[in-house]
């Protein structure tokens, strides 16, 4: 499906919207198998978790967290972790690190394909999610500390995660 291309080539948002859609299209009919729309689910929870941080992929985040069948997912061993992940995501919870291993557990490897800056897919998803829940916590706050609550290894790393998202607009703030 043209879904699964928008996966392979890393267009995870577009890929989370394509497979929502097929996982809702048949739903009320007996041409697709209720599993493999549920399976269809699951993948769109997965491509949006992946997606860049931006408000179309909360809006996202939050149409497939309201989604009915999300608690069934749990039921399938390749995407029990991706509830948990998507409450704690769709609600701007810190995701612990707990919570990501389980989920990167589940992906497929072009997901977890290591980017320029030494991360993967998955870590940077999280590690800019995190950022946007640490603004909800804090107004101000120094990037040592900054990078303890991310769980990256120094405030330099986190300064520039965070002047990176402040830039490209998906983060509001100022650095000083």
């Amino acid at each position: 499906t043209y879904a699964r291309v928008l996966d392979a080539n890393r267009k995870f948002l577009q890929a989370a919207s394509k497979y929502h859609d097929l996982s809702t299209a048949y739903l009320h009919t007996d041409a697709v198998d209720l599993d493999d729309l549920l399976n269809m689910l699951g993948r769109a929870i997965t491509c949006a978790i992946l997606a860049p941080s931006s408000a179309q992929r909360q809006r996202m985040l939050g149409l497939v967290y309201k989604d009915e069948r999300l608690t069934q997912l749990d039921a399938l061993p390749e995407f029990q972790s991706h509830s948990t992940l998507l409450t704690a995501m769709y609600k701007n919870r810190l995701v612990q690190k707990k919570e990501l291993e389980r989920f990167e557990s589940s992906l497929a490897p072009h997901q977890k394909a290591i980017m320029a800056d030494g991360l993967t897919i998955v870590e940077r998803g999280v590690l800019e999610h995190n950022m946007v829940a640490v603004s909800h916590l804090y107004s101000s706050i120094y990037f040592d500390q900054l990078g303890q609550l991310l769980g990256v290894v120094d405030g330099e790393k986190a300064e520039k995660v965070a002047a990176k998202m402040i830039s490209d607009g998906s983060l509001r703030g100022e650095i000083d």
